[in-house]
């Protein structure tokens, strides 16, 4: 099955196609406000965030699965 969300993914992409995603990468630990910076990777904006390495390939797994 193809990845439909990967690392390199713009964090913006991934809001407006997958809304529900956003609640996800909060529980994560990622923070979303007025300044967010939607040109971001998913992994841009996850280490941004304090997110660990080793945490961020289960946060694209979870993305996945959540968009499937």
């Amino acid at each position: 099955m193809p990845e439909l969300i990967s690392k390199e993914m713009p964090i913006g992409d991934v809001m407006q196609k997958y809304p529900s995603s956003i609640d996800l990468m909060i529980k994560y630990g990622m923070k979303f406000g007025c300044s967010v910076n939607t040109r971001e990777s998913v992994y841009e904006s996850a280490r941004n965030n304090g997110i660990d390495d080793s945490k961020i390939p289960e946060l694209v797994g979870r993305l996945n699965e959540l968009a499937e």
